[in-house]
């Protein structure tokens, strides 16, 4: 996978380029699905292997278990943890053989699938009428930057074409200067390395009225003109807000789009969260797939909370953090489970995740720049990787709340492939996601954590579908008691609303 993202790293803009060229020629539709073709690309392949094959099972069997059994080889090979335990050039030589025998049989029996009935598009790449699937309840915008213009195609759930707005006073290298500008003030102010929660911070200038000119020309160029577009003019009520999904391109993909705004007046309606309650998605097919979560039989909230792993400072506010769930939780007759300390091992959270549908973790969060699928969560005895979350089976998985530092912060040199934390809990199964684009307060995650708590499980029964609404109020209760933008912009939520 490391040489896969190598490849994509020399590919650069091409998809974007390509996609402008369509939307000049009118052919949004193309766009999109070139859009989609070239962004998370590795992801896309490893979907592939995670595919449901009911349907296949019901017509041929015997097919669909072969299918199941090479897919179920062909992933194991094709993650980082099994190329590791092959050890020396010959064990590698062994596993690249096995690799390319694996494939040979996969696309043999893909072939095969191809022949049946009803199935000659099994696992191809997905033309817009199926992309059009990832549309449910509110706007589906993507975003793209490229050398030559940039656009936002909307896809709306009540109108069969593509909105087109042109995002005419923003260029490639405007938004590139955007996120240089974010990078270095989060660098300067601690919030990418090792400070609170999961980094050591040092002593800078305060870098929020930076962040503030960041969010304030996100505005004018890229979202207002977004929601102008859909004629979102005046906010409406504060408890009826629509839902919009953000699925961004190049530069854009590392921009705080959900907070973007005017924060200097008092007057409404000159921030994004006067309009609309703000997602994420890496690709349409993630939302497409992250729909299927089925309701479940019985219900488990798992908590993990690793105050002091080596190689990280001590998180005060974990405990807290876990008492405040757990407090709401009891409220309401909620099935909840706490790992903490050295209790918190990888096979125990591992065991813990697999049965459970909700999973909570407090800790120091990792992100590896130059080989992200090593990025991961410190436990008790080590490092949870990415590429471990990723190999799991998690048939009850509903939700994900990663209360740890850049667990959504990806790679600039990939900025097509959503290599982070977040993006492999939705791989992994997970129909929603909250994450962090940078380090976040040890003193501010218990009060999200309880406020967002206290929302999703304030219903008849748990429910992941009122999480981007949860996290909204959470935050802008957090926003409202003073809180600096450091501190309450990172939050985000990525996947579907059901």
């Amino acid at each position: 996978m490391h040489e896969r993202h190598r490849e994509l790293t020399e590919a650069g803009s091409l998809a974007r380029d390509t996609a402008s060229a369509a939307i000049k020629a009118g052919k949004f539709e193309t766009a999109v699905e070139w859009l989609e073709q070239g962004r998370s690309v590795v992801w896309g392949q490893l979907l592939q292997l995670h595919t449901p094959i009911n349907e296949l099972q019901q017509v041929q069997p015997q097919l669909a278990a072969r299918f199941a059994q090479v897919s179920n080889q062909l992933q194991q090979t094709s993650t980082p943890s099994h190329t590791s335990e092959a050890g020396n050039q010959h064990s590698l030589e062994e596993v690249a053989q096995e690799h390319r025998w694996l494939t040979a049989q996969w696309e043999a029996i893909l072939g095969e699938i191809h022949g049946v009935q009803g199935f000659d598009r099994f696992l191809l790449p997905k033309p817009f009428s199926q992309l059009k699937g990832a549309v449910h309840s509110g706007p589906v915008v993507i975003l793209n930057a490229s050398t030559t213009q940039c656009d936002a195609l909307v896809m709306l759930p009540d109108l069969d074409d593509i909105l087109h707005i042109p995002l005419h006073t923003l260029t490639e290298s405007d938004a590139q200067g955007l996120h240089n500008q974010l990078n270095s003030l989060l660098s300067e102010s601690g919030r990418l390395v090792p400070s609170e929660r999961g980094c050591r911070r040092k002593e800078f200038p305060d870098p929020n009225s930076n962040l503030e000119q960041v969010l304030a020309q996100l505005w004018e160029h890229v979202v207002k003109p977004v929601l102008d577009g859909l004629a979102f003019t005046s906010p409406p009520h504060a408890n009826n807000l629509p839902r919009i999904w953000w699925c961004p391109n190049g530069p854009l993909a590392f921009l705080p789009i959900h907070a973007a705004g005017i924060y200097g007046t008092s007057e409404p309606g000159n921030c994004i969260s006067d309009f609309v309650i703000s997602s994420y998605t890496p690709t349409l097919s993630a939302l497409i797939d992250s729909h299927n979560c089925m309701p479940p039989k019985h219900f488990k909230l798992s908590m993990v909370a690793q105050s002091d792993a080596s190689g990280g400072v001590p998180l005060s506010g974990t405990q807290a953090e876990m008492t405040l769930i757990q407090k709401q939780a009891e409220r309401r007759g909620v099935i909840s489970e706490s790992l903490t300390g050295a209790a918190a091992t990888m096979t125990t959270v591992l065991h813990h995740m697999q049965q459970s549908n909700w999973v909570h973790f407090a800790c120091h969060g990792v992100q590896e720049r130059e080989n992200p699928m090593d990025s991961g969560l410190l436990l008790a005895d080590g490092r949870l990787k990415l590429s471990t979350i990723i190999d799991q089976s998690l048939p009850n998985a509903e939700l994900a709340f990663l209360s740890a530092c850049q667990t959504a912060t990806g790679t600039a040199d990939l900025s097509e492939e959503s290599v982070h934390l977040a993006a492999g809990m939705l791989l992994a199964g997970y129909c929603g996601v909250v994450a962090t684009m940078w380090s976040i307060g040890d003193n501010d995650a218990p009060r999200v954590a309880d406020r967002f708590y206290a929302h999703v499980l304030g219903g008849d029964k748990p429910d992941h579908t009122q999480a981007a609404f949860g996290l909204h109020q959470a935050v802008q209760q957090l926003r409202s008691g003073g809180a600096s933008f450091l501190s309450w912009v990172p939050y985000i939520h990525i996947g579907a609303q059901a």
